[in-house]
């Protein structure tokens, strides 16, 4: 779907790569739908003009070479027409290499905004019919402002480590149940990259990144009138959080739960499923008193 083919709150969701304001269930699932469309036509947009500037890159590398070497055994005609293949090549590399580019800045965070949708449509006949929902959702994913000083750590057997940490607040979600438990979704993302160089049995340097993202979801079960939550199910020690809050002098349930994924000379773009999503609000509901499930 191209940008000009969407409708006008999804094309200023991809032009900002923010969700935000309130939103009626329909057009909130238009919404989430149109934009994974809109990504996968831009990733496979991508996929092809990096492709063209690797195949421009090389052609334009072995006709330089070959046309100098043409030039060189007095066949110049041959060795000019790839030498001009070869210069048309480097132009042609710089204007895919642009347009790459501009399409992944263009690109949204697939797997979130997955998730995202699997989550609503699992949740849709539990909610409010006359609710709305309400977000906040940043699709920028991980920008330079976004991103911690680089730290400097104890060598440990390295010749250096340095350590950097990004965080992403992206998403929080606001939305009413059925029986008018308010609920209110976050999740924050934290990217730790860890540079480590040593010297191997040559004498020569490597240097390798590795990187891990711990993502937090937090609910918050918001009662419409005081209420005496129930004891929790068992809780995950390592994984899981449950706490009693306090949101405008009204007791809140709040549950915690961090997912970690790990990944080697790239980001994790990995992110809880919008089934994982929804057993963490499962969860919180599960302490509601009997008489209001």
């Amino acid at each position: 779907m191209e940008l000009n083919e969407l409708s006008p709150a999804a094309r200023a969701a991809a032009q900002s790569q923010s969700i935000t304001g309130e939103w009626d269930y329909a057009s909130f699932g238009q919404l989430l739908q149109q934009l994974l469309s809109f990504d996968t036509l831009i990733d496979q947009r991508a996929k092809r003009r990096l492709s063209a500037m690797v195949v421009c890159i090389i052609v334009a590398f072995i006709g330089t070479i070959v046309g100098m070497i043409l030039i060189d055994n007095d066949l110049e005609t041959f060795g000019g027409i790839l030498l001009f293949v070869g210069l048309s090549c480097i132009v042609g590399a710089v204007v895919f290499g642009r347009q790459w580019s501009k399409a992944k800045k263009m690109s949204l965070p697939e797997d979130n905004l997955a998730a995202l949708l699997q989550l609503f449509r699992m949740i849709y006949r539990d909610l409010d019919p006359n609710g709305k929902i309400q977000t906040r959702i940043d699709l920028s994913g991980i920008t330079p402002a976004k991103r911690g000083p680089m730290l400097v750590l104890p060598q440990a057997g390295y010749i250096s480590r340095n350590q950097a940490i990004h965080v992403d607040a992206w998403c929080h979600i606001r939305f009413r149940l059925r029986d008018g438990y308010v609920v209110s979704m976050r999740q924050t993302d934290r990217i730790t990259e860890l540079v480590r160089t040593r010297r191997n049995s040559r004498g020569k340097q490597k240097t390798k990144t590795k990187y891990s993202k711990l993502c937090r979801v937090t609910a918050t079960l918001i009662p419409k009138e005081p209420v005496q939550f129930q004891a929790p199910a068992r809780v995950d020690p390592v994984w899981e959080r449950v706490r009693a809050g306090n949101k405008k002098g009204r007791t809140v349930a709040v549950w915690d739960r961090w997912f970690l994924y790990k990944q080697k000379q790239d980001r994790p773009k990995k992110t809880p499923s919008g089934a994982e999503l929804a057993g963490v609000l499962m969860r919180v509901c599960a302490v509601r008193p009997a008489q209001g499930r």
